[in-house]
């Protein structure tokens, strides 16, 4: 099963709410079967669908699902913020060193013609 990378889609809702209903035993027969059968292929899922089952107080189930996503949300915002914030934003390092090398490869040809003259 692939992973949305944004994690706000309803794919994400719906996964929850899949996993929600298998835990609690409300899907048809059909129905557990077909996501057995994804769990089988995302270790993750099974590992998150196993975890919900050994959870006692089934009440809270849908907050802790909930406070999960929502700490999944806060940690992909903050690696983005941090690859954002890591990312080259026209360095002047970068511009000078082109300028540079640019201005040594003119002289250069300059020179090798000049020689040859």
């Amino acid at each position: 099963m692939k992973e949305d990378k944004n994690d706000n889609t309803p794919h994400s809702d719906q996964l929850s709410d899949k996993l929600l209903n298998y835990v609690n035993n409300e899907m048809s027969d059909a129905h557990q079967h077909e996501f057995e059968k994804e769990l089988m292929e995302d270790p993750f899922m099974d590992d998150a669908a196993e975890g919900l089952a050994e959870i006692k107080k089934k009440e809270e189930l849908q907050e802790i699902v909930n406070n999960l996503n929502r700490d999944l949300k806060q940690k992909l915002e903050q690696r983005k913020s941090i690859k954002e914030k890591k990312r080259y934003k026209n360095p002047p390092f970068l511009i000078s060193t082109i300028i540079f090398v640019l201005i040594v490869v003119i002289l250069t040809v300059i020179v090798i013609l000049k020689l040859k003259n």
